[in-house]
Order: structure tokens, then C-alpha cells, then sequence
């Protein structure tokens, strides 16, 4: 089983996508399906961890990468809560 590496933040998820890392799956909250959680579910290496980690401390990453990264990550809510895409 791959190491599974997840995040409430959308920020923190962002950063790391702003990173080279792929989209992560998305999971809505059982107490609220407005809200979110997100899944790397292969990080053997521990990377996309370091990276939430580094987040929260302050690092930095390209602005336009890190907004680019965030639409992603919105479109990606937005079709989930539509029912798919359209």
C-alpha cells in the first residue's frame, strides 16, 4: 500500500501543486459536502508531506504557479459539487 498523504487546506494543497504535484483526489466533509479534504494517494517518498509542511512554515513558491494551482484546485471542487463535468 503507497503512503497516502492528505491536507484540509486548500491553500497547503495548492503549494504543493504549485510544486509539480498532481491534483489531489477530493473528499468531501460527512458532516458538511460543502467542504473538503485532499488526497495524495501515492507520496512514498514523502515529498507532497514536506511540502504541507513547508507551507505552514513559510516557504515560498512562484505566485502565478501558486494561482494557477488554486483555480485547479476550485475548478476541481466546483465540478465535484455540479455532479461532474459539463
Amino acid at each position: 500500500m503507497e503512503p497516502i498523504t492528505s491536507t484540509t487546506s486548500l491553500p497547503a494543497a495548492a503549494f504543493a501543486m504549485a510544486h509539480g504535484n498532481p491534483l489531489p483526489r477530493l473528499q468531501a466533509y460527512a458532516t458538511d459536502k460543502t467542504r473538503f479534504a485532499f488526497f495524495w494517494d501515492n507520496d512514498p517518498d514523502g515529498e507532497i508531506a514536506a511540502l504541507i509542511r513547508d507551507y505552514f512554515i513559510g516557504e515560498n513558491v512562484s505566485g502565478r504557479d501558486f494561482f494557477r494551482s488554486l483555480q485547479d484546485i476550485r475548478g476541481a471542487i466546483n465540478r465535484t459539487k455540479n455532479g461532474g463535468a459539463r
